[in-house]
């Protein structure tokens, strides 16, 4: 009897409906973004996904190369006159047997992994991977008892400990080393203890204070300072995002300042952002306009504008 040849259709079409399904992608999960690359967004723009606020980075999760939560960041370590991340405090909890001790390991150790969901939101987790013998014998210190980072002998060992041969090994890898590096220790803090320190301007005059730093995750460097101005400006509660590289630590009547090397007139007709309300700093556009408005871009042999290497 011979097979119905609606029947045969019918099972043709499943079959090829089967394989495209199988090809298509699976939207449901997140799709990973090497290293905070440059991708699409839905307008069509390109994004650079590690442009990333610092309370965007305190907190962030610590994960080894087959998925365990490890622990978090608690808080990073920059040069404030290089723009430089220096160090991630990072805390094990219980997972290792650390419970409150934390951990100052060298950013270039570290992996930022950048994930996409369904709807384009953004998740990142940082890969370390690391054992707990590695840990027994890294450089640590109690959460209640901050070393002094400005401490050049401090960070010396730290860099000691992950230096082999002057060369780096791969970040994805235990105890990833690094070169040693100088540095100026006077301008060397913690995220968290920039946030709140004030600025003043050439004059010694107290233009307002730092809310939040605005990180480059991929180059390890700080990009852009959060100023609040308060009354100064005229402006309230509003936020200026300024490039990293225009305030300089300055020693004064024996204490670190940060000072700010912009005349009054550029400030007064910066863009503004309203605290509760920031804008996409993952939108190059955003960046461009900041870089441009402060003179921070130079020209390529192309023609077209670039940041300076020391941004």
């Amino acid at each position: 009897m011979g097979f119905p040849r609606w029947i045969a259709a019918a099972s043709c079409a499943a079959i090829l409906l089967t394989a495209a399904a199988a090809l298509a992608e699976d939207k449901s999960a997140p799709r990973a973004a090497e290293g905070g690359a440059k991708a699409p967004d839905k307008r069509g723009a390109m994004t650079t996904d590690g442009i990333v606020r610092s309370s965007q980075v305190l907190g962030m999760s610590v994960q080894n190369a087959d998925g365990k939560d490890l622990g978090a960041i608690e808080d990073v370590v920059v040069d404030m006159k290089t723009g430089k991340v220096r160090y991630a405090a990072l805390s094990f909890g219980g997972f290792l047997g650390f419970g409150e001790k934390l951990f100052a390991v060298p950013w270039e150790a570290l992996n930022i992994k950048t994930m996409r969901n369904d709807s384009d939101a953004i998740s990142r987790v940082v890969l370390y991977n690391v054992t707990q013998k590695e840990l027994e014998n890294a450089p640590g210190f109690p959460s209640d008892k901050w070393p002094n980072f400005a401490d050049a002998k401090f960070t010396a060992g730290i860099d000691r400990y992950y230096e082999k041969d002057g060369e780096k090994r791969d970040s994805t890898k235990p105890g990833a080393k690094r070169r040693s590096e100088s540095g100026d220790y006077d301008a060397v803090f913690r995220a968290s203890e920039v946030e709140g320190m004030a600025v003043y301007n050439r004059e010694n005059k107290q233009l307002g204070s730092i809310s939040e730093l605005v990180f480059d995750l991929n180059r390890g460097k700080v990009r852009y300072a959060a100023m609040s101005y308060g009354g100064f400006l005229g402006v309230g509660d509003k936020l200026f995002a300024v490039p990293a590289s225009k305030i300089s630590v300055v020693r004064k009547d024996n204490e670190n300042r940060l000072v700010m090397n912009i005349e009054i007139e550029t400030l007064k007709n910066a863009e503004g952002f309203d605290q509760s309300h920031w804008p996409n700093t993952a939108d190059p556009r955003w960046s461009a306009g900041i870089d441009e408005h402060y003179g921070v871009m130079k020209k390529s042999s192309t023609g077209s504008k670039t940041r300076p290497d020391k941004e």
